[in-house]
């Protein structure tokens, strides 16, 4: 015998909507953690280090208050599955080489691209253009609440390359 549960609405004891179904059955989950934020200006950065932390330094929203512009570290608020994503614009890139970019899930300590568990990446090598490169990393990891997922990139090679206004990151909560 199958059961069947008739309700609009789930909210939390406070009184905030955590689930909401509409009359054609899709469901919205307002209080579910996503974010996304960019850069509103170029940031400079040294050259030589394919690792270097990338501030996006405006954030268009942020459920569960998790991302920093300051230090561009994205603080998970609930534990689970998330999908995030990198979109990196480096301009002043001179041939040869290569640049990175990054997601990393900082709960190992590691600092080292190596620790493929915890990482996600995308790497542009020589024949690309001599000015500039975009990359684009994304995909799933499993988080913890309050790990700390850190989206790094640059050039391997230069003495100073910028990360453009059109980079962006983001990530939400799957399940």
């Amino acid at each position: 015998m199958a059961s069947e549960l008739h309700v609009d609405a789930i909210k939390h004891s406070g009184g905030t909507s955590a689930m909401t179904i509409d009359s054609s059955g899709r469901v919205l989950t307002p209080a579910r953690p996503t974010f996304r934020a960019r850069r509103i200006n170029n940031l400079s950065l040294s050259g030589g280090n394919d690792t270097q932390n990338l501030i996006m330094n405006a954030v268009d929203f942020d459920v569960g208050s998790g991302y920093n512009t300051g230090t561009g570290v994205y603080t998970v608020p609930l534990g689970g599955i998330y999908f995030f994503f990198l979109n990196a614009r480096f301009d002043d890139v001179a041939s040869g080489g290569y640049s990175r970019a990054i997601i990393h899930n900082d709960k190992s300590g590691a600092t080292s691209y190596t620790d493929l568990v915890n990482v996600l990446g995308s790497i542009v090598g020589s024949g690309m253009s001599d000015n500039y490169h975009t990359i684009q990393a994304s995909g799933l990891l499993q988080c913890e609440t309050n790990d700390t997922i850190k989206f790094l990139g640059g050039h391997n090679s230069d003495s100073s390359i910028y990360l453009q206004q059109e980079s962006q990151c983001g990530g939400f909560l799957v399940g």
